[in-house]
């Protein structure tokens, strides 16, 4: 999540306004717990039998590296791979409620489409933003003057009724790299959590946590460090929410720092926090224009995802 210088929304209203009315803050929360695979039907399968190829859709070596780890992670704590399942009523089946027919559908494409798609929308977005540019620049600002109305979550358009710019905004990145950190992110880790959540609850996991991480940037910003000219964008948030979860399912998973140095999964997302809660509470001005808030209110929606599955809460 990238800040730019010059109430948050209900989660399920958001959800079914994005077109996944069979599904509720509630159910997303309904992930099966670590019980023997025994316990569960043929929805659920080992991962001996599990085709690990699907996970393995990049040709990059780092991508590869990380995908092994998980694996190995995924083996040792016999974590169950999810395939196409809804729920309904007290077991895991077909669902014949509203949205169960579009769900059953959805939940049927291979987990790369969806993650592939995440990263094509941010693609597109991000050329958009260059074209507006380049418009501005000849004297044509009407572009970039929409795509800041709708695509930056800002004190203005909070103020203006623009409350979708909570999400729009998590699809929205204006530098080139922080558009490459995302999306080589979320190429290399989410396809491990897809295959855990599916694909119906990923989506709504994964825009939660960039809401989350919206709102608890914009109210910090608001209303602690009273500075109501701060504005952000960028997948970050969600992100975070993801990389929680991997965390805490599998904390001694390998991840590459700065794509280089191996490091545990539970080590480098302690390190990011460390950092992100000294740039949102200490600093004036956080350093490397990173929103810091955004990266922390990701961390903690996936931390409480894992803590309310945990405690049984819902």
């Amino acid at each position: 999540m990238q800040p730019l210088h010059p109430a948050p929304t209900r989660p399920r209203s958001l959800i079914a306004l994005l077109g996944f009315p069979g599904i509720s803050l509630p159910e997303l929360l309904t992930m099966p717990n670590r019980r023997p695979l025994s316990y569960f039907n043929s929805a659920y399968q080992p991962l001996s039998e599990f085709p690990v190829s699907s996970l393995r859709h990049s040709s990059s070596s780092i991508t590869r590296f990380i995908h092994s780890k998980i694996l190995q992670e995924t083996y040792r704590h016999r974590i169950p791979i999810r395939t196409n399942i809804t729920r309904q009523g007290g077991g895991w089946g077909r669902s014949n409620g509203p949205g169960g027919p579009f769900r059953r559908a959805f939940d049927s494409i291979p987990g790369q489409v969806i993650v592939g798609a995440i990263v094509g929308i941010n693609i597109l977005v991000f050329i958009a933003w260059y074209v507006a540019g380049a418009n501005a620049r000849l004297g044509n600002p009407s572009l970039w003057k929409t795509m800041r109305q709708h695509l930056i979550r800002s004190h203005e358009n909070i103020r203006a009724g623009r409350y979708w710019t909570f999400v729009t905004s998590i699809f929205s990145h204006q530098e080139l790299w922080h558009i490459a950190v995302n999306s080589i992110a979320i190429w290399s880790i989410a396809p491990m959590i897809v295959s855990v959540l599916g694909n119906t609850r990923f989506i709504a996991f994964y825009l939660i946590s960039g809401v989350m991480g919206n709102a608890f940037s914009y109210l910090w910003h608001q209303y602690g460090r009273h500075d109501p000219t701060y504005s952000s964008n960028g997948a970050s948030g969600s992100m975070n929410g993801v990389i929680a979860l991997v965390a805490a399912w599998y904390p001694t998973t390998t991840f590459l720092f700065f794509f280089v140095v191996p490091a545990p999964a539970w080590l480098l997302v302690g390190g990011v926090a460390a950092y992100d809660a000294y740039s949102t509470f200490i600093t004036k001005r956080p350093p490397l224009n990173i929103d810091g808030a955004a990266h922390l209110g990701g961390l903690f929606t996936g931390f409480a995802y894992v803590l309310a599955k945990r405690f049984r809460i819902l």
